[in-house]
């Protein structure tokens, strides 16, 4: 009588036991799931920032490395359907967080190159302007897409923004040697001689010779 209770409960230790490992067994997957599926989010919103980023102009093919790991993902993400289960969900999500930082950085440089000047321009109208907030907003349009993931939205004010800005800085005609003026003039150390007269005669026909004001250096 002792014996089979003493079986019974051995086979009821082993019995927990295995339910143990199955529970952990699942536990380990669901795991692994939720790695693999929240990456998998983030890369999609990577994508879809890309087809939008497109449409300005970014271009990712002249960056072979990039390109590169987003294929590999692509890879591992067919691989992963294919058989079901989310092996390597670590090793992806380092993928994934590699090409987000590659693309964001990316991005940014890029945003720099194309809109560094643009901006510079509407800084300076801002200070001569009539009415600085419509400039403001139009900065405010531009820097909208600054930093990395897009949106088809902000995506919109970038390009809405960029055509007003060009627009406004021909119609105020503000140059080269325009903009380093009032650039000089916004840190107090312009003087006489950068007055051309080019300079001066665009300051009268803009009606700013009440507006700018030259101080006496010791």
């Amino acid at each position: 009588m002792l014996h089979l209770k003493i079986q019974e409960t051995i086979q009821l230790m082993e019995a927990v036991e295995d339910n143990r490992k199955t529970a952990n067994n699942h536990k380990a997957i669901a795991q692994k799931n939720t790695i693999f599926f929240n990456s998998i989010n983030v890369f999609s919103k990577n994508v879809e920032s890309y087809f939008v980023a497109r449409e300005v102009g970014f271009d990712l093919t002249e960056d072979e490395e990039i390109t590169q790991n987003m294929k590999d993902i692509i890879g591992c993400i067919k691989t992963a359907f294919a058989i079901q289960a989310a092996n390597d969900a670590r090793s992806f999500e380092e993928k994934v967080q590699k090409f987000n930082r590659s693309i964001s950085n990316c991005w940014i440089s890029f945003f720099h190159r194309k809109y560094d000047e643009l901006l510079r321009g509407l800084v300076i109208a801002k200070t001569i302007h009539s009415t600085p907030m419509i400039v403001e907003k139009i900065i405010s349009s531009i820097k909208k897409c600054e930093k990395w993931p897009l949106t088809s939205k902000n995506a919109d004010a970038l390009r809405d923004g960029e055509e007003k800005g060009l627009l406004l800085l021909r119609e105020m005609e503000l140059d080269e040697d325009i903009k380093v003026f009032l650039e000089k003039v916004s840190a107090s150390t312009a003087t006489i001689r950068d007055v051309t007269p080019e300079i001066f005669q665009w300051i009268i026909k803009e009606k700013l010779d009440d507006k700018i004001a030259l101080t006496m250096k010791e």
